[in-house]
């Protein structure tokens, strides 16, 4: 029977492969040194937090990598409303979601 670090390791690396394999098929690279330390990061605070299915973590991955696009593009209309002196054209957080970005 495998011991709780080892099942951890090997959702971890499991997780890891996943990830290399769908960013490889964009862009032909693989998945080492700075971006596999924060994987690494990420997943040890998932699996704190009590997530250690590999296919939830990639989930919550999903999602915060797509609510901090969301606050990139925001960001982006609020420059450019700032520098053409106009209201931000159908912001994507309202004032009251201002805890919710990034």
């Amino acid at each position: 029977m495998m011991e709780h670090s080892e099942i951890k390791q090997s959702q971890k690396n499991y997780t890891i492969q996943i990830l290399s394999d769908t960013y490889e098929q964009h862009s032909h690279s693989m998945i080492t040194g700075e971006l596999k330390s924060k994987v690494d990061r990420i997943w040890d605070t998932m699996w704190s937090g009590g997530i250690s299915n590999p296919l939830s973590v990639i989930e919550q991955l999903t999602y915060l990598l797509f609510i901090k696009r969301l606050d990139e593009l925001q960001t982006l209309a609020e420059r450019k409303a700032t520098r053409s002196g106009k209201p931000v054209e159908s912001p994507i957080f309202s004032k009251k979601q201002k805890k919710l970005r990034w």
